[in-house]
């Protein structure tokens, strides 16, 4: 089956600790290479847009600032909406990898009180409510995708939890405030920022992410840094070398950021191999 394309917002969900609403909307899209037979480009605006209408289902639920929910699943434009629509309202997010046992997923749920799970299909929970990430476009679909106001948040506020098992595979969270994410990004887009007349001459700048977006590393990688720089960023399901290596000859990549590690994670956009 064919990914469904979604909706990645403007930096302005952060960045408004320090600046004025009207912030200019991001230009950066996201590629998705679904192996190696094609990939899909997802315009920033559209993610921005599912953005906004999560935002909106979370206050139809009545999931107010400070509530938590957990995101569960393969990196993909709904997972980077789900995360931008949390920010949007002051609700804290505790993403979770992709891979992660199911047993432990449920034990930070329950730790952090999450009023709601968003995950792929395979991870949904019969007694947990929850939205599925494949279908967010269609369930979102009745809600207006304009911009709205963010809600009111200070640097110190919690943006999200990241979760580690540790040696005891007891759930183990590091709390990342909005202040956390501005204190790394704020430098990079001064520095960027001096060099930007240059990068008509290579624009996009294309980003290969093999990292999951459960992690903050990947978080840079595949959500903060492009969007300093209109870049293009590429979601890939392999950690294959051979498989990569011809993903950055193909999109011909100017950076990539890969996870290093014994275990292997899936964190992509998947299609139907079968029907390729």
């Amino acid at each position: 089956s064919e990914p469904v394309m979604v909706a990645v917002p403007p930096l302005s969900w952060t960045l408004k600790v320090k600046r004025k609403v009207g912030a200019p909307e991001v230009c950066c899209e996201l590629a998705f290479a679904a192996g190696l037979k094609f990939s899909l480009v997802v315009p920033s605006r559209s993610v921005a847009g599912t953005a906004f209408q999560f935002a909106r289902e979370l206050e139809k639920r009545g999931i107010e600032k400070g509530d938590h929910i957990l995101i569960w699943g393969p990196n993909s434009a709904e997972w980077v909406a789900t995360f931008f629509g949390c920010a949007l309202r002051g609700v804290i997010v505790a993403p979770m990898d992709d891979a992660a046992a199911p047993d432990f997923a449920l034990r930070v749920h329950q730790q952090v009180n999450a009023k709601l799970l968003v995950c792929s299909r395979q991870h949904a929970q019969p007694s947990i409510p929850a939205l599925i990430l494949e279908d967010l476009p269609k369930t979102l679909a009745h809600y207006s995708s304009a911009p709205s106001e963010p809600g009111a948040m200070k640097a110190q506020d919690t943006l999200e939890i990241v979760f580690t098992s540790g040696a005891t595979a007891e759930p183990k969270g590091v709390v990342i405030t909005h202040g956390n994410v501005l204190a790394n990004i704020e430098p990079l887009e001064t520095e960027i920022r001096k060099y930007m007349k240059y990068e008509r001459l290579v624009h996009p700048i294309r980003f290969l992410n093999l990292l999951p977006l459960s992690h903050v590393f990947g978080q840079f990688l595949g959500i903060f840094l492009p969007q300093l720089m209109g870049a293009t960023v590429i979601f890939h399901d392999t950690l294959n070398p051979s498989e990569v290596i011809a993903v950055i000859r193909r999109q011909r990549k100017d950076r990539f950021g890969a996870r290093c590690g014994t275990t292997p994670v899936a964190i992509v956009e998947r299609e139907n191999r079968t029907q390729s």
